[in-house]
C-alpha cells in the first residue's frame, strides 16, 4: 500500500511540474543552438531559443503542415511549411539548419501533381528541389519559391531546370503531355541530406491528408 501511495504521489509531483512549467513559460520550451560541445557554464541565453512546447509531442508531419501557408509574389509561388523538432541522439534538434548548427538533414524535396490532364495514365509532375533552411521564425522553414512564371514559359515537356540567384534550385517536369496543368497538388515533401539521399525522412500524402483533412494546392494559369 506504502509503494502505491508512493507512486501516485510521484505522478502527482510530475503533473504538477509540467503544469508549472507551461504556465511559467506559456507554453513554451528552450531549445539550445550554440555550439554543441561548449561547456555548460560558459553557455550564454543568446545560445538558447524559445520554441512551443507542443512540438516535443506533435508528430513530424503535423509539426510541418500546421500553419503550412501559400503565398504569391512577383511570378512565383512561395511555400512555408513547418520546421519540425525532432528526437536526434543527443537529444533534440531540427530537421534542418539553424544558426549554424547543421540540422538532421540539408536539403528538402517537394512533389507536386498536375492535375486535370495525363499522358500515358500518367499525371505531370513537378519536383522541387533546394536546401533545407530555417526561416525568421525557428517553428518554420524558409519559405521555397517556386518561379511558376519563369516555369510556364518553357515549352511545355520533360525537363529539368536549373535556377540560381539568392535561392538556388532545380526542378524535374516529369509526364508533361504538350500543355501545362491550371492546378498543382503536393503530395509529398521530402528531407535529406546530399551527402547520403538515402537517409532521408519522406512525408506522404496520406500523412498529410491525416494532418489537414486535404492536400496543399494551388491555381497557376499559362499565359
Amino acid at each position: 500500500m506504502r509503494a502505491l501511495f508512493a507512486q501516485i504521489g510521484f505522478c502527482l509531483f510530475l503533473t504538477a511540474g509540467y503544469v508549472v512549467s507551461v504556465e511559467s513559460w506559456n507554453g513554451a520550451v528552450f531549445v539550445y543552438l550554440g555550439e554543441q560541445r561548449s561547456p555548460a557554464s560558459v553557455r550564454s541565453m543568446r545560445d538558447y531559443s524559445i520554441v512551443d512546447r507542443k512540438a516535443l509531442f506533435a508528430s513530424v508531419h503535423k509539426q510541418m503542415l500546421e500553419g503550412a501557408k501559400l503565398m504569391k509574389e512577383d511570378g512565383s509561388m512561395g511555400l512555408t511549411l513547418g520546421h519540425p523538432l525532432m528526437k536526434a541522439s543527443d537529444g533534440n534538434d531540427f530537421a534542418c539548419p539553424v544558426q549554424g548548427r547543421p540540422g538532421l538533414f540539408d536539403r528538402v524535396e517537394l512533389t507536386f501533381l498536375g492535375m486535370g490532364i495525363s499522358e500515358s495514365g500518367h499525371q505531370p509532375k513537378m519536383i522541387v528541389e533546394a536546401d533545407c533552411t530555417s526561416g525568421p521564425n525557428l517553428s518554420q522553414l524558409g519559405t521555397i519559391w517556386i518561379p511558376m512564371a519563369d516555369i510556364l514559359a518553357t515549352e511545355p515537356k520533360d525537363q529539368e531546370l536549373q535556377f540560381y540567384g539568392d535561392q538556388p534550385k532545380s526542378i524535374r517536369l516529369e509526364h508533361i503531355p504538350g500543355q501545362w496543368p491550371n492546378a498543382w497538388v503536393l503530395i509529398s515533401v521530402r528531407f535529406f541530406r546530399q551527402a547520403f539521399p538515402d537517409e532521408n525522412l519522406l512525408i506522404d500524402a496520406e500523412k498529410m491528408r491525416e494532418t489537414k483533412g486535404k492536400l496543399i494546392s494551388f491555381d497557376w494559369q499559362a499565359k
